[in-house]
């Protein structure tokens, strides 16, 4: 099998891809030769490259929500970018090419199709984008982490498998995630994620409350690069019995898991990850999505559920005062939470590698 990944951008797109991949590996008797078609972010590279598989970016821009001039400008970059696309296609010669979707995996979708190698699109949001949309067409299978997804993607061949998740997001007790993650064990716990990116306002509402918020327990804080230096002085300024329970940390991966299962509730952006993770472990969470549509459906979805709570993002500054609230009310977090868990989809990797092999299997 010669397997050609694409899209990206943010972990939340590129874990659907590499967790496959892995599932693929472990139960594929063939080899499997790999390469990624991605973006020049860092965040991508790093984990694409972390997990064997070689990185090619693409020039790939935005186009809709731009300016005139900046359409112009991105309509030039995405035809030099199926350009590229096209000569790394005829150059990789994939069997098969899985694509997590974004405009960063246009044109090497657009370039499979017209090499006649089949594409299988995963969705991994509510609601897709206007990449995913438009190259719905294009795809041989649409697979989708939710059934809502159909409305939008008439006349492709749909599958809702739900969101893959990575190995380790498991339905942990959380004594267990805060022993081995060295937090206390019996302890009102809140772990605040702004995603790989990290996110500013989580980030700033909760420097400005942090002492309220260890009064209630302890805190896990999954800052991002730029906010964990930032918060690392606020820290400092902590008494000693404040630091042992503030842990911050600019991002985890292997740990993630156990930082989220630690949780009594999980304050959070909504991207698509949240949808597949919060279930899998079963954890209620409070999410404020981040200023796009497709965060917002998200958000949407799970609290219509009675997993989540949805704080807008122009009121981010306030998560504080509802941990409070909830930090009262046990059994509404446990609620939350066996909501949460009645979502998980286990057997979405094995659902998403399937389609690969079936699609794989047609050339």
């Amino acid at each position: 099998m010669r397997l050609l990944l694409t899209g990206g951008g943010t972990g939340g797109h590129v874990y659907p891809a590499l967790t496959t991949l892995e599932w693929l590996r472990r139960c594929h008797r063939k080899a499997i030769v790999t390469l990624w078609a991605g973006s020049h972010r860092p965040v991508e590279r790093e984990l694409v490259t972390r997990a064997g598989v070689p990185h090619v970016p693409l020039p790939v821009a935005a186009v809709r929500g731009r300016s005139p001039a900046g359409m112009v400008q991105g309509l030039l970059v995405t035809a030099s970018g199926l350009a590229a696309a096209l000569r790394l296609v005829d150059q990789f010669r994939p069997t098969v090419v899985l694509a997590t979707g974004g405009y960063v995996s246009a044109p090497t979708v657009l370039a499979a199709r017209w090499r006649r190698v089949p594409v299988l699109l995963y969705l991994p949001d509510v609601i897709p984008g206007w990449a995913v949309r438009a190259l719905g067409r294009w795809a041989s299978v649409v697979a989708t982490t939710t059934g809502r997804a159909r409305r939008w993607l008439s006349g492709a061949r749909v599958v809702v498998t739900g969101y893959p998740v990575r190995p380790g997001f498991l339905p942990w007790p959380a004594a267990s995630a805060r022993a081995q993650l060295g937090l206390q064990r019996d302890c009102f716990t809140l772990t605040v994620v702004g995603g790989s990116l990290g996110a500013q306002r989580l980030n700033e509402a909760l420097a400005d409350r942090l002492d309220d918020l260890l009064r209630l327990g302890q805190v896990v804080h999954v800052a991002g690069q730029a906010g964990a230096a930032a918060l690392a002085e606020r820290r400092e300024r902590l008494s000693a019995s404040q630091r042992a329970r503030y842990y911050l940390t600019a991002y985890l991966e292997e740990e993630m898991p156990l930082a989220l299962a630690a949780a009594d509730l999980i304050v959070s952006r909504a991207g698509a990850s949240v949808l597949g993770e919060y279930p899998a472990l079963g954890r209620g969470s409070l999410l404020v999505p981040g200023p796009f549509s497709s965060q917002l459906a998200n958000a949407r979805y799970l609290a219509a559920r009675g997993a989540s709570l949805v704080l807008p993002n122009d009121r981010a500054g306030e998560f504080p005062t509802l941990v409070h609230e909830l930090a009262g009310q046990p059994a509404r977090l446990q609620a939350m939470a066996a909501a949460a868990l009645r979502l998980a989809r286990p057997q979405a990797v094995a659902q998403l590698g399937r389609l690969v092999l079936e699609l794989e299997g047609q050339r």
